[in-house]
């Protein structure tokens, strides 16, 4: 029998024959043959989670700094994740949501960790926390002086009337017209005044972004933040496009940037890994 390997993927992490059937549109009986012909055993047959709690954490596991990853059932067609308990279906983060603040939410929960997918209820506003959340960073970006009004109110969500009224109530004065930011005597002061360190060895981009792309304007011209942090970081100029890998958001630490030379190289300890070990999937 001829397996498919996102079959075999999800079989071996662990996520029931159902969930799978669902996931990828295929009958039970083909992920249950699949099962058989890799000569895993059948799943146990637990007894039903008598609490919304045990329901949300037989679903789901902690993956390091408070971050918590949904491994249950996963609707098709919205792609929400989804749990049952007494015969109710409720959205995992909702169910998160609830059992942390011990509230329904108001709102769609949404993470505001920079991990997508994560659950953790602790992780997790509604929409009246983002509200907050985004009015207290829109004080933070007006203390700090290095944006205009309209770059703020582009940052973080806001329109620009909601920055002017935050402006006032903190009883700061009002911008000079036209564009005066700050100077710094080294464009690493000037880096370093627009980021700020996150969770995980991380460091987050604050300052001005062009569409999604964040730059900054030192000495008269203007660059790529993703080409200076990699400069810095490897002491060589990149080569093509400047990426980060990881899952944070505007993050331009360092270690998660890659230019051309080094995703070819990863690509190539990835096939020299397959030939010796074969296809882990």
């Amino acid at each position: 029998m001829k397996i498919r390997a996102d079959i075999a993927e999800l079989l071996r992490a662990g996520h029931p024959e159902s969930h799978i059937a669902s996931e990828l549109r295929v009958s039970p009986k083909t992920v249950r043959a699949a099962r058989r012909a890799l000569g895993m055993p059948d799943p146990p047959r637990g007894k039903p989670a008598s609490t919304l709690e045990e329901a949300f954490r037989a679903h789901t596991e902690e993956i390091g700094d408070g971050h918590v990853r949904w491994t249950g059932y996963v609707d098709a067609a919205s792609g929400t994740p989804v749990l049952s308990c007494h015969g109710r279906r409720l959205a995992a983060p909702k169910a998160a949501f609830l059992l942390h603040h011990e509230r329904e939410p108001v709102g769609k929960p949404a993470p505001t960790c920079g991990m997508t997918d994560c659950i953790a209820g602790a992780h997790l506003a509604d929409r009246p926390m983002r509200e907050a959340l985004r009015r207290t960073e829109v004080a933070r970006l007006l203390r700090a002086g290095q944006l205009s009004q309209a770059e703020i109110a582009r940052q973080a969500g806001v329109c620009q009337l909601t920055v002017q009224h935050t402006r006032e109530a903190l009883g700061l004065p009002a911008p000079k017209r036209g564009r005066h930011l700050p100077k710094y005597p080294t464009l690493e002061s000037a880096f370093a005044a627009c980021t700020q360190p996150v969770d995980g060895g991380h460091l987050q981009w604050t300052g001005r972004v062009d569409g999604n792309a964040p730059v900054l304007r030192y000495g008269g011209t203007e660059e790529s933040v993703y080409r200076i942090a990699f400069r810095e970081h490897t002491g060589r100029e990149p080569e093509g496009r400047v990426r980060s890998e990881c899952e944070v958001p505007r993050c331009v630490a360092g270690p998660c940037l890659t230019d051309r030379v080094i995703r070819a190289s990863h690509q190539r300890a990835d096939a020299a890994f397959e030939a010796i070990f074969g296809d882990p999937t």
